[in-house]
């Protein structure tokens, strides 16, 4: 299917977003993002509020959006979130004995291919990747309705994955490959103690993050 006009506009100001060349408190004119995806007012207009949905932009009267700064509170909560959905899912796969599904080994690999993280498009790659990896292990319990729900919390995922990467450095790659081998270790012996006790471990705060998030606020 051909991409809308919406489509374009809003993949163009969230990839922007995504890659850091819109930082957090940018005042984003509808004309600039006209003359960048040579597009009318009107898919811009409606790309700003798909946007502000899914919270990347704040709408400003008369000055279009402003980019939406990931706060502390936004990181503890959609940690929260993940990690109920992705408790129950690690459990479920561990009793039906499902093993490691083979999109999260998939994604795992990949993310090992990284040997270091140098510029912004590895880190937000890298942040692709690991949002797969969890995900597989949503997915591969077949509830649709909650995937659905678990995809929704992808806008604030991936902006709590990123700032993330961004503070702590390429260390951070070191660490989540530990965890997550970790929980793959558990889910390959059906252990779901294991597995919610690494994924417990995996979804938390690097310290200093949220000082730093409310700082910047």
């Amino acid at each position: 299917m051909a991409k809308t006009a919406v489509d374009r506009a809003y993949e163009w100001l969230r990839t922007e977003i995504m890659s850091g060349s819109l930082p957090a408190g940018t005042f984003i004119e509808e004309t600039t993002v006209c003359e960048a995806t040579g597009l009318s007012r009107t898919p811009v207009r409606e790309a700003f509020h798909r946007l502000a949905g899914e919270r990347y932009v704040n709408l400003v009267p008369r000055r279009g959006a402003q980019v939406h700064g990931l706060s502390a509170t936004e990181l503890y909560e959609v940690f929260d979130a993940r990690l109920a959905i992705e408790s129950h899912s690690l459990r479920e796969l561990c009793e039906r004995k499902v093993g490691v599904p083979i999109d999260m080994q998939r994604a795992l690999d990949e993310m090992l291919s990284f040997r270091e993280l140098k510029v912004r498009e590895d880190f937000v790659e890298y942040g692709h990747l690991d949002i797969a990896f969890h995900r597989a292990g949503v997915e591969a319990i077949g509830n649709t309705l909650l995937l659905q729900v678990y995809d929704s919390l992808r806008p604030l995922h991936e902006r709590s994955a990123l700032a993330q990467a961004r503070i702590s450095g390429p260390p951070i790659r070191n660490v989540t490959t530990l965890q997550h081998q970790a929980i793959m270790k558990s889910l390959a012996t059906h252990d779901a103690v294991g597995a919610v006790r690494a994924l417990s471990e995996h979804l938390r705060p690097i310290p200093g993050v949220p000082e730093l998030l409310e700082a910047s606020a």
